[in-house]
């Protein structure tokens, strides 16, 4: 039935633009239905991360003050199958 693994997820945003963004993009998801957090958001170039503690459900953000032009951010996070 899958109850207990485990999946990671990334969410990849890429600018392919020449020009840079100058405002504020902020990355938006949620766990799943039937997962917990399992592990945090990571997101090197974010300002702020916002998430639900290790074990529950909920939204989860980061927020990049900018997007430069050809560059990549990342946003990292797992979750654990609880079952229904």
């Amino acid at each position: 039935n899958g109850q207990g693994q485990c999946v990671l997820y990334k969410v990849t945003l890429t600018n392919i633009s020449t020009e840079d963004l100058n405002r504020i993009f902020t990355f938006r998801d949620m766990t799943p239905a039937y997962t917990v957090l399992s592990k945090s958001p990571v997101c090197a170039s974010c300002s702020s991360v916002t998430n639900p503690a290790i074990g529950q459900s909920g939204a989860l953000t980061g927020t990049l003050n900018s997007v430069m032009a050809n560059q990549s951010y990342e946003f990292n996070f797992g979750v654990r199958y609880v079952g229904q």
